[in-house]
């Protein structure tokens, strides 16, 4: 039976329809595939002059190149090259106009994986005073990584902390180290004051390196090498206690128990000057938290250490303001909604009459400030209280914000179970002793 004809219209288009679809996703997705990745964002090229010395021109040539690419990405990722451009000549007169030609330059960009991009020779010639030696001069573009630009902040790094010998629950202080190291990294990185190095995961990015200069990669990745930093600071430590412990309590009115579940926590670090091995600072931290909840500990002291560290080398400053709001210059989560803060203002500077150094600016609180708003890099407080006409000190950026020491929080969840229970009990007991009384009322 035939189709009427509006039916194979209607199927014909529906099938054109399908096959453009088909063709615009192949021709975007061959667009997305062929987009620069970002990766390459941070290699650049690099145009240097540099002069060489060999006993034939090649050799002059070779040194030249090497010398380039050590101005450029370091003696480490030349060295590796040195011998890789030598090759490049063997099988060909070293003085003949090889060295010359647009064919040595791509052999070269080839053996040298794109690190060498091109070159011109800007001279060369036998110097009679170096008994005859070629001299050449080059100006060559090399492939170069750009660093980011947050490695010119502080850097920092967190080495793994260790764990007390005298610890009974290993496994919990395992576990309570591991959320602790991480949870502080996060809020230092998120803080967006410090350039974060990793010292946890070296081996993998060893491995990553390892790839990239096997050959299977794009030929500009070798600039990627020989990029390592070192940090100015590390922050150590170790776990001196972390433990869950249930206690069972029994009412002394009543047959009724409860078991009660707290997990703590101790730690001490150390932040140390890499270079002088200098202590910088150094504190213990404890925290106690009600139930099995040894992430929650973890976070909340790292939290605690995390805030401590970036208020004592940089910070919340008030960037810009109102008589009644003010625009700090942090956000993220090191900054919590609805928190409260001290706004200090910063008066001289004050020197220690002992050791003549300086020892910080005069901190005078002035007010206070509860965080309304809270955005990526910055956030909005509301001006709760101040002691003073806060214009001129915005107007110069001398304002600071200080955590409120913190007061007793609020009972937990199971705080408050217990609470309501013993409430209960207590209840319980003066209805039982009313009754008694009651029913004993005529016996006297």
């Amino acid at each position: 039976m035939k189709k009427p004809c509006s039916q194979i219209a209607f199927w014909s288009g529906k099938r054109k329809a399908f096959a453009c679809c088909v063709l615009l996703f192949l021709f975007f997705s061959t667009e997305i595939v062929l987009s620069p990745p970002q990766s390459f964002a941070k290699l650049s090229v690099a145009t240097v002059q540099s002069e060489g010395i060999g006993t034939s021109k090649s050799d002059a040539i070779t040194d030249a190149l090497i010398q380039a690419i050590s101005k450029v990405n370091g003696a480490q990722i030349a060295s590796q090259m040195a011998s890789s451009v030598k090759e490049s000549f063997r099988g060909s007169d070293s003085d003949s106009e090889y060295s010359y030609s647009e064919n040595f330059q791509n052999d070269v960009q080839l053996i040298t994986k794109g690190v060498v991009q091109n070159w011109q020779i800007l001279g060369a010639s036998r110097n009679a005073e170096l008994d005859g030696l070629w001299v050449v001069k080059l100006e060559v573009n090399v492939s170069k990584y750009k660093a980011s630009k947050q490695l010119k902040r502080l850097r920092m790094a967190i080495v793994p902390f260790r764990i007390g010998q005298n610890i009974s629950q290993k496994n919990t202080a395992t576990q309570f180290r591991k959320h602790f190291t991480r949870q502080l990294g996060n809020y230092l990185t998120q803080s967006r004051r410090f350039a974060m190095l990793d010292r946890e995961f070296i081996s993998e990015q060893s491995d990553e390196l390892s790839f990239v200069s096997s050959g299977y990669v794009k030929v500009e990745e070798m600039a990627r090498l020989g990029n390592r930093v070192g940090t100015d600071y590390i922050i150590v430590g170790e776990v001196e206690d972390a433990n869950v412990i249930s206690k069972e309590r029994k009412m002394q009115t009543s047959d009724k128990s409860f078991v009660i579940t707290r997990t703590s926590g101790q730690v001490s670090y150390r932040i140390i000057d890499v270079a002088s091995t200098q202590i910088k600072f150094s504190e213990t931290v404890h925290t106690s938290v009600s139930g099995d909840a040894i992430i929650k500990a973890a976070h909340d002291l790292a939290d605690t250490v995390g805030e401590t560290i970036l208020n004592a080398i940089y910070p919340v400053r008030v960037v810009s303001g109102t008589p009644t709001q003010v625009t700090l210059g942090q956000g993220g989560k090191t900054i919590q909604k609805d928190r409260e803060y001290n706004i200090v203002k910063l008066g001289k500077r004050i020197v220690d009459p002992y050791t003549k150094e300086s020892i910080g600016r005069e901190e005078i609180i002035v007010g206070k400030v509860e965080i309304i708003d809270v955005q990526a890099k910055s956030s909005t407080a509301r001006i709760i209280s101040s002691h003073e006409d806060l214009t001129p000190s915005i107007k110069n950026m001398s304002l600071i914000i200080r955590p409120l020491k913190k007061s007793n929080e609020a009972l937990s969840s199971q705080d408050e179970v217990l609470s309501k229970k013993v409430n209960e009990v207590i209840k319980s007991g003066k209805e039982s002793i009313e009754k008694i009384e009651q029913d004993s009322a005529g016996d006297w």
